[in-house]
């Protein structure tokens, strides 16, 4: 493990080394990061977004991260069954990181996944 992230009540999505105070009136949400783990990134931007991140700075850590199109379609075929903050962070991310239309990102998806 690389360091935490955490949601403060402001919408910061902010990195410490070490583990914030989960009880802090100011911290919303903690999580774990390794930086060679995929996922972790993932699981970061989604339940940001669900939480109430600021959409500014998840679409900044997904440029820093490589959250693109492509990867999000990777990280899908991957991914066991995803939570419900999961869901919806995901459809947050399309609209307000990716710009397209949710029926835009599923045609493109599926013929990526050979899926028509």
């Amino acid at each position: 493990m690389d360091g935490f992230y955490y949601l403060h009540t402001n919408g910061e999505v902010i990195f410490k080394r070490t583990e914030p105070e989960v009880d802090s009136p100011f911290v919303k949400k903690v999580w774990a990061l390794t930086l060679t783990n995929r996922m972790d990134a993932w699981t970061i931007a989604l339940e940001g977004l669900f939480w109430g991140a600021k959409k500014e700075r998840i679409e900044e850590l997904a440029k820093k991260w490589g959250l693109t199109f492509e990867d999000s379609i990777e990280m899908l075929m991957r991914r066991g069954k995803p939570r419900e903050e999961e869901i919806s962070g995901l459809r947050l991310f399309i609209k307000e990181v990716l710009k397209m239309s949710e029926e835009e990102y599923w045609l493109k998806a599926k013929k990526i996944m050979g899926r028509s």
